[in-house]
């Protein structure tokens, strides 16, 4: 787990995706966008003209959709969702939770020894 963990970690610092003429504009940087031209050189896959995002860049599927120490997220609506919940897992409060059963989800999972993230 640890060894896919590094993997994921050193595929994330090589994605580095610009749209066209992203260099250009600071706001147009990080958003990208497809190339749509028909003699566009980043479609055709010419050399030195930039990478699209293909297969290769995703993580491994033993880590994927878990938090950077390798445990997996679960959403909690409820104090019955609580429950269900293993110790290799984390806790994900909803937003549409207010603050008195937030406080009571809290202090289940202090007592249940679960690890809520927000």
């Amino acid at each position: 787990m640890k060894r896919l963990l590094k993997i994921r970690e050193k595929l994330q610092k090589k994605r580095v995706f610009s749209s066209k003429k992203g260099h250009w504009r600071k706001c147009k940087e990080s958003s990208w966008r497809a190339p749509k031209g028909i003699h566009n050189k980043l479609k055709r896959g010419k050399k030195g003209k930039g990478v699209i995002p293909s297969g290769g860049y995703r993580s491994p599927t033993e880590v994927r959709g878990t938090t950077p120490k390798g445990l997996f997220p679960v959403l909690v609506r409820a104090l019955k969702d609580l429950e269900e919940i293993k110790t290799e897992n984390v806790a994900i409060l909803s937003t549409k939770l207010g603050k008195r059963k937030r406080e009571q989800i809290r202090l289940k999972a202090q007592e249940l020894k679960i690890k809520v993230i927000n």
